[in-house]
């Protein structure tokens, strides 16, 4: 006790109270205090109007937890990788386009294949489904027309392989002359090497015959016989 008073009843205690928990305070204030009544109710009012602006005051949502280790509770998205396209699905498609700039009657695509050789040399054989037309004439022109856009694009192919030779095999069901079998062998085939395509001008590609540009040409004798 301090003048015979006990603590809380003493200004500095008040003072304390008033800030740590101010509704004690403001009692202690008012019934021990020995303040005068102005400077009581001065910070009587100091003390309500900052309890009206806290309630009248909207409360802020609390800010999202940080995560410390992203990593360990967020796996990374994985990014699909497209899938690289096959030597013969590039060409494929260029076979496509190369019957589809001539629009042949006669002939679709059956197969591509690539056979590399032990030098490193690539040869591809495109395969045709094909049918026979009315006369040898029409067919075989159908069937070199098919060739020489075929070529174009097969050797226009961005790959990364070199191309060294190419041939088509027109294959059709025909009856063989000798023995009147029916057969779905090659009823004609061309073949075109490296060095022969780059000496064709292909952007005049409607002015050449390619029966007279392969290395190789082969003819059934069905359709020799042909009229």
């Amino acid at each position: 006790m301090k003048n015979g008073l006990p603590f809380y009843h003493q200004s500095w205690f008040v003072v304390v109270m008033l800030f740590v928990f101010f509704p004690v305070g403001l009692f202690l204030m008012w019934r021990y205090g020995s303040w005068n009544s102005k400077v009581k109710l001065v910070i009587s009012f100091i003390f309500l109007a900052a309890v009206i602006s806290n309630i009248a005051s909207p409360s802020k949502p609390a800010p999202p937890p940080i995560a410390l280790n992203a990593s360990a509770s967020q796996a990374p998205k994985e990014i699909p990788v497209p899938a690289t396209k096959r030597n013969e699905d590039i060409l494929g498609d260029s076979v496509k386009k190369g019957l589809s700039a001539f629009p042949s009657m006669l002939c679709t695509l059956q197969s591509v294949e690539i056979n590399s050789g032990v030098d490193d040399t690539n040869y591809v054989v495109v395969n045709l489904n094909a049918k026979v037309g009315y006369n040898k004439e029409s067919t075989l022109s159908d069937f070199d027309n098919s060739a020489k856009y075929v070529f174009k694009e097969i050797y226009a192919a961005k790959l990364p392989i070199k191309i060294n030779n190419c041939k088509i095999i027109f294959n059709a069901k025909f009856a063989d002359t000798k023995t009147g079998k029916e057969s779905s062998d090659g009823i004609y085939a061309v073949g075109l090497d490296n060095k022969a395509a780059s000496q064709i001008h292909w952007d005049k590609i409607g002015n050449v015959d390619i029966s007279q540009s392969v290395n190789d040409r082969y003819m059934h004798p069905s359709l020799r016989s042909m009229r």
